[in-house]
């Protein structure tokens, strides 16, 4: 059967988004073999990954404004192509500084290629199935880069050293954003206001007949909302998985391996969140499918905070998948509530503030201010910031506005006729 564009956009894009996680995460599974070889010890680890984070951040703000103007394929395509040859690059740095460098720009890569591609997709998708279009998508980046892709640098890493290791994990995903670019199309916003910039000469940006503007994302309540659930939700994820093996050790006594084995069941549990939750908002709404995911974190979390020395490491694993449920929520409240509540002419914008400040904050601050709780009150400590994180996003949630099509159809719909009755 054909699988229409939108689908083999999904497809093919959501393969280079996993093996960019698998990318990202590289920094942390192959420091076991490049930290020795360049003499660097766990601070400038730290750095390292915090540079990858603001380039996040950087690349987002820069390049997402851009996209609007000049296409979604400058992020989607050459951004994509770009991060990817910086992680394959990792393997030739033989310093610090020049980990610090690479790994920085491979990071403002990934920021430049999220909100274009994101908002692609969304345009391009039926609105009653946009959530499914996105989850699947997104999904790609827990089922590669948190559940497959460690397995297979673990192998690579003993097999063929990790600076070649570096180089062979970046080729597909090289290969699959060539791939890529030879049928992606502009957006049909993008693709009206590229052409009347030519015709033109003037650069503004037109919506339905009406001049727009990039700092517009502002007056948007919902952008505002998504951006201090990015900050938190960041929190929750980079918190828990900078801790979260370290804690497995010291308070639970397990050994390496068993980690890695309750771990990867929370992977698990994000993968198939991300491909499911956008989904049933499609169905029930996007702010009750936040609700439902951070709830089930909070609640997860507790459980697995309060599991007292000598629990079962099935019990454990339980709780802990249950902790990572919040973590399916980042298609719907990072590309849909964005791209849903503003004009599409200015939707990378939208996906890029929430985007950029969540990596800038949550994804690097909340980090450190983790490891000062953790040596001042302890581990457990840490996780309940953790489960303070996810409360945060579910209160946030609660003020969000409805942006799911066919539910905002449904209340429109009903209302109609309340009034036709009265």
């Amino acid at each position: 059967m054909k699988m229409n564009y939108v689908g083999k956009l999904s497809l093919i894009f959501g393969l280079t988004w996993g093996l960019g996680g698998l990318d990202r995460l590289m920094v942390g599974l192959a420091a076991p073999g490049y930290m020795p070889a360049l003499g660097l010890n766990f601070s400038q680890l730290g750095l390292i990954a915090a540079a990858n984070g603001a380039g996040v951040a950087l690349g987002a703000w820069i390049i997402g404004p851009l996209s609007e103007m000049y296409g979604r394929r400058l992020g989607a395509i050459w951004g994509n192509l770009a991060e990817h040859v910086f992680s394959g690059l990792s393997g030739l740095v033989g310093s610090f500084g020049g980990m610090f460098g690479v790994r920085g720009l491979m990071g403002a890569c990934v920021g430049a290629l999220y909100g274009p591609s994101y908002a692609a997709i969304a345009e391009e998708s039926p609105p009653e199935k946009r959530g499914h279009y996105i989850g699947f998508a997104q999904s790609f980046w827990p089922l590669i880069g948190m559940g497959i892709g460690p397995i297979v640098a673990g192998y690579l890493l003993a097999g063929v050293g990790w600076r070649f290791s570096f180089f062979l994990v970046a080729i597909p995903g090289v290969a699959l954003t060539l791939y890529l670019a030879s049928f992606m199309r502009e957006p049909k916003t993008t693709a009206d206001n590229i052409r009347r910039r030519k015709e033109t000469g003037s650069s503004a940006l037109m919506h339905d007949g009406k001049v727009v503007h990039i700092w517009d994302v502002l007056r948007y309540r919902n952008v505002l909302l998504a951006t201090l659930t990015s900050i938190s939700s960041m929190a929750y994820l980079f918190v828990l998985f900078a801790f979260v093996p370290v804690f497995f050790g010291k308070i639970h006594h397990m050994s390496p391996i068993q980690t890695g084995w309750v771990m990867s069941g929370g992977g698990l549990v994000v993968w198939l969140g991300e491909m499911y939750l956008p989904r049933l908002s499609d169905v029930i709404g996007r702010k009750p499918s936040l609700l439902i995911a951070f709830a089930l974190g909070a609640f997860g979390g507790l459980l697995f905070a309060m599991a007292p020395p000598g629990t079962s490491a099935g019990v454990l694993a339980f709780y802990f998948a249950i902790f990572c449920a919040g973590l399916s929520s980042y298609p719907v409240f990072l590309a849909l509530v964005p791209t849903e509540s503003v004009p599409f002419t200015i939707a990378a914008t939208a996906v890029a503030l929430p985007q950029g400040l969540g990596e800038v904050i949550g994804a690097t601050v909340f980090p450190a201010i983790g490891g000062w709780v953790a040596d001042t009150y302890g581990l457990t400590h840490t996780m309940y910031m953790v489960i303070a994180s996810c409360s945060v996003c579910f209160i946030i949630s609660l003020f969000l506005k409805e942006t799911a099509p066919r539910v905002v159809a449904r209340r429109e719909a009903r209302a109609k006729a309340q009034i036709e009755l009265a």
